[in-house]
């Protein structure tokens, strides 16, 4: 995850650069501006950076001759192709907030490509290119005469939303299944291993079951041979009129073997696959995985984009296996993942165990409450992630170890934009009665919302507390997803207020986990909502993990409440489903074994 962040950053910094190239009315023009005043952007687009090419290449660019349209259209190609893949990006389900203004900022060079795009006027739809297959005049459909049929045929499936026409998607499957077994019987006749990994991804998501299942012993057939094949070494044959002959290169070859054999692995039809298949699809995903986390040097923006979706892929592979060890495991044990009454990974419980532990040591030593930094903390989450929920829990529990300890609890709440809209709302919430005998609790939720400098009012305020004043500060902000995100923002920014402030958040920070990226606590934060219902819970249907893990319309603790409420029903001590899921354990792998499932329902420890 650490290194799918950076590289979003890389690419997100790549994407303003491309954005502050300035206003250009044409292709040549930005490529000029390109090349005279940004280096490092020339280098992300594989031009030239040599001063003496460079300035050759601003000649032709520059001037009116012969050879600068058909110049400019070559650049076009090689621009377009090292951006093709932004879209999918941004769209990704794990891509995060870093990316969401990517596509905006290359609008512009988006636009100026769009005049010089081959052939993409014609729509490659499933139906229309099963016609011009069987009429062999795919060429219609050709970026470039050394396109194959077997790449149009792919490109229509990716491109194509539709899946009406049953007829034209089996006849394109049987023809890429002929491509893939040809490729077996003479190596080489599909030359880029991409395409042949591609190809096989396209009929294991594509294909239907029937299909499949008569078509498995090909299908074994085919991916033993891709998994036997050694390293991929270019043909110096291969295309030699290709605009991007970096897609040739090895590494671009073995990332998009990686990212088609991994969606292979999520597809919910890897149990077609013998044992030994799947074994050798994995080794091949955890190669190119490897190779990513180790990957130093030489890159550009075609290369961190495969790289970054490489990574995504993985992470839904990872935590599709870490949804399926909790559907088959004996037990799923919550009782040390409480916090109030709700239920929390593992990750959230430490640090909350941390500043339990903290703050008790401050309740026997009440002359340490001279510092309000030792009782601050921050609590960070996106929206929809359930930070508010949290914080409930949290209050309870501040209040439990309180009174426990013989003082009384007292707690308050503002945020910004509703009871603080104005600095003088803060002044008002920072002014209270004190005493000796109770602990205060206040929380300030949304604090980066606040459209005045809310962190300068606490940084003497923080650092010399009013002594009858006991307070536990609990602060909590959701523009960024974690404590370190929030730090290198404030860092960013020429006003220190907000750097200061951090560094007197000494009690502890906890990130609330994205459900968008976390299984575990999509399971935790429903089971707890169950339990609410029905305090008897103590099983939970097997499948009931498959659809709060695996379904895309799951992202939000609202939506989590929305399944529980009324997809699911609580009955003599199990959770389950109101209708038969869509997701079966049979359908999936753990590693390249078949889950044979439990017919006994999960048992859950709270």
């Amino acid at each position: 995850m650490a290194e799918a962040r950076r590289l979003e950053d890389e690419l997100l910094q790549a994407s303003e650069r491309i954005r502050d190239v300035g206003s250009t009315d044409s292709l040549a023009g930005w490529l000029v501006e390109v090349l005279k005043k940004d280096r490092e952007l020339a280098r992300q687009f594989a031009l030239p950076t040599d001063p003496k090419v460079t300035k050759a290449l601003l000649v032709l660019l520059e001037t009116a001759s012969s050879l600068r349209t058909p110049l400019v259209t070559l650049l076009a190609q090689r621009t377009s192709a090292f951006i093709a893949t932004i879209h999918d990006i941004a769209e990704h389900p794990f891509s995060s907030d870093r990316v969401s203004t990517v596509e905006e900022n290359m609008k512009g060079v988006v636009d100026l490509l769009a005049d010089y795009e081959v052939n993409y006027d014609r729509r490659k739809t499933i139906p229309l290119v099963a016609e011009s297959l069987r009429e062999h005049r795919t060429n219609i459909y050709k970026i470039s005469p050394q396109e194959s049929d077997l790449r149009v045929t792919l490109r229509a499936f990716y491109e194509d939303d539709a899946r009406d026409d049953v007829e034209a998607i089996d006849f394109l499957l049987e023809f890429v299944l002929r491509e893939l077994l040809e490729e077996v019987r003479r190596p080489g006749h599909l030359p880029q291993p991409r395409h042949s990994w591609w190809a096989v991804q396209t009929l294991f998501c594509e294909g239907r079951l029937d299909w499949l299942q008569g078509k498995r012993p090909s299908l074994n057939k085919v991916v033993a041979h891709l998994v036997s094949q050694l390293e991929y070494r270019p043909s110096r044959e291969l295309d030699y009129t290709s605009f991007v002959p970096e897609l040739y290169s090895a590494a671009n070859e073995e990332l998009w073997a990686a990212i088609n054999g991994c969606k292979v692995l999520s597809s919910g039809r890897a149990w077609l696959l013998t044992e030994a298949n799947a074994r050798g699809v994995l080794k091949r995903v955890r190669q190119g995985v490897s190779g990513v986390l180790s990957q130093q040097g030489y890159s550009n923006l075609k290369l961190t984009q495969s790289r970054l979706i490489l990574l995504y892929e993985a992470l839904i592979y990872e935590d599709l296996q870490t949804a399926l060890r909790m559907a088959t495991a004996p037990q799923l044990d919550l009782a040390g993942a409480c916090i109030g009454i709700r239920y929390y990974e593992e990750s959230v419980t430490r640090r909350f165990a941390e500043i339990k532990t903290q703050l008790a040591n401050l309740l026997q030593a009440p002359t340490r409450w001279d510092r309000g930094t030792l009782s601050s903390m921050l609590l960070s989450g996106g929206p929809g992630q359930g930070k508010s929920e949290l914080i409930r829990q949290l209050v309870d529990e501040f209040e439990g170890l309180v009174t426990a300890r013989g003082f009384a609890f007292d707690a308050a709440q503002f945020a910004a934009g509703k009871e603080l809209i104005k600095e003088s709302d803060l002044t008002s919430a920072l002014d209270w009665p004190g005493s000796d005998e109770t602990v205060f609790c206040r929380v300030f939720d949304e604090i980066d919302k606040a459209n005045f400098d809310f962190f300068a009012h606490f940084l003497a305020l923080l650092e010399t507390p009013d002594a009858n004043r006991k307070t536990i500060w609990l602060f909590a902000q959701s523009s960024q997803s974690t404590f370190e995100d929030l730090k290198e923002q404030a860092l960013r920014e020429q006003k220190m207020s907000m750097r200061d402030f951090l560094t007197r958040i000494q009690l502890g920070h906890i990130d609330m986990p994205s459900l968008k990226f976390s299984p575990a606590q999509k399971v935790y934060s429903s089971l707890g909502l169950a339990k609410g219902t029905d305090s008897g819970l103590r099983n939970a249907q097997r499948e009931l993990i498959l659809e709060l893990t695996q379904r895309a319309d799951v992202q939000t603790n609202r939506d989590l409440k929305r399944i529980v409420t009324n997809e699911c029903e609580v009955d003599d001590g199990i959770v389950r489903l109101k209708e038969a899921s869509v997701f079966s354990l049979g359908d999936y792998l753990i590693e390249s074994k078949r889950i044979r499932p439990r017919r006994s329902p999960l048992r859950v420890r709270f």
